[in-house]
């Protein structure tokens, strides 16, 4: 009997995995915006991924990192938490649009040069950086970044992203947790923990909690995190039936 209830409580437990899609791990490009703009505007998701859509399977959607305070179900968007004015008109915006990242480099660099210590300048280059394939490099500014100015929510977004894609599962939980001591509302920072509770700890209780804490965080409720809401709560369901019945 105990055998039968075991080898049952392993098939729910893959059937949730594979629902949850983890053959998509990385499907998603993720990208989020700076806690500001720079003086010449702020990077957006769509001007390095354009029409990068969080639909899709479930694993794809809970991947992306989204760095907002109401979360467009839609396509990733890089609108800040506390966005300050953007400028449509920004040459740094222009030139990543044109995918021509050299020249955007060169344009984030001669602001950092003018202001070392701006936190905006610094996380887009680290933003640019990631996305084309310099991670190492975006992970030193980050570090920088929040070493200086640990409530930069944005940078430890990012580098929460970083160390989960390399595994570093406890770094990246911290770095989501130093986002929420400054802002225990700030709904990427949940929903970035519901996945990585749920998806890479199997933690499904907590991953639980902080979906609910999003969904109160956020203006309206996001049908697609309900969605994983009543999931989860499903397989806790299964599960303790299956716990019951080993008793």
């Amino acid at each position: 009997m105990l055998i039968q209830h075991s080898k049952a409580l392993l098939l729910l437990l893959l059937t949730g995995w594979l629902l949850a899609g983890c053959n998509s791990i990385g499907g998603v490009a993720s990208f989020i915006g700076s806690q500001g703009t720079l003086e010449s505007g702020t990077l957006e998701s769509s001007a390095l991924n354009p029409g990068v859509s969080v639909e899709g399977s479930s694993e794809q959607a809970r991947v992306a990192i989204l760095d907002r305070g109401t979360v467009d179900r839609g396509t990733v968007s890089a609108d800040s938490v506390n966005p300050l004015p953007v400028k449509p008109e920004s040459p740094v915006l222009l030139l990543i649009k044109d995918q021509k990242f050299a020249a955007a480099e060169k344009l984030l660099k001669q602001d950092i040069k003018r202001q070392p210590r701006q936190v905006a300048a610094r996380t887009n280059l680290a933003l640019l950086y990631a996305e084309t394939q310099r991670k190492d490099e975006a992970q030193v500014i980050l570090l920088d970044i929040v070493q200086d100015h640990p409530n930069a929510c944005p940078a430890q977004l990012k580098l929460g992203q970083l160390h989960r894609e390399a595994f570093r599962f406890d770094k990246a939980e911290a770095a989501y947790q130093a986002c929420l001591s400054h802002e225990p509302k700030n709904a990427a920072a949940l929903r970035n923990l519901g996945i990585l509770h749920e998806l890479y700890r199997g933690a499904f209780d907590s991953a639980l909690t902080y979906y609910e804490r999003y969904q109160s965080a956020v203006a309206e409720p996001d049908q697609q995190v309900q969605r994983w809401i009543a999931d989860l709560s499903r397989r806790l369901e299964s599960l303790n039936q299956i716990a019951e019945a080993q008793r």
